[in-house]
């Protein structure tokens, strides 16, 4: 069920699941942070490279820049796309910094996977933000559909190749 605002200068529409996928972004970004550290060698900030510093904060940075300049004005609706689009931001910006990580690893070809799940994810989400922002509704049939069917086969194909990597040879 829809809950309506009347801000004045129209109404906006927001969805219960609205705030339910706004909780995905901190959990995906701890995980890929918590992860990424783990095997960058749990350097204190001070010590990460440029790059990933850039990857960390200039990403995100960015990200929300360019959504801000989209909408040219601020109101709420603006204000709730903008945490879901620095969400996405933050997100992408640890996928660049998990690949930096993980390219020469054991676990390339499954992180490689997870990781490219999660940046479709990203473009999916955008999309969706788009269609909701500038056509007012979402129909099953626009493009964040694809990406968000590709997001689940990827990841799931990454899990399972993860599985594979670790578990001991059988002979």
């Amino acid at each position: 069920i829809p809950y309506t605002l009347n801000l004045g200068d129209g109404s906006f529409e927001l969805k219960p699941a609205d705030f339910v996928y706004l909780g995905i972004y901190p959990n995906m970004a701890l995980h890929l942070y918590l992860n990424t550290n783990y095997f960058d060698g749990r350097k204190k900030f001070s010590e990460k490279s440029n790059l990933t510093k850039f990857f960390l904060f200039g990403v995100p940075t960015f990200g929300a820049i360019i959504f801000f300049l989209q909408f040219g004005t601020i109101n709420f609706e603006a204000g709730f796309g903008a945490l879901n689009a620095v969400g996405a931001s933050v997100t992408l910006g640890l996928v660049f910094w998990g690949v930096k990580v993980f390219r020469k690893s054991t676990l390339a070809p499954a992180w490689t996977l997870l990781l490219l799940g999660i940046f479709l994810s990203t473009v999916g989400d955008y999309l969706y933000y788009q269609v909701e922002s500038f056509n007012d509704e979402y129909v099953i049939y626009s493009l964040s559909t694809t990406f968000y069917l590709l997001t689940y086969m990827i990841m799931t194909y990454g899990l399972y190749k993860h599985i594979i990597i670790l578990s001991p040879v059988k002979k």
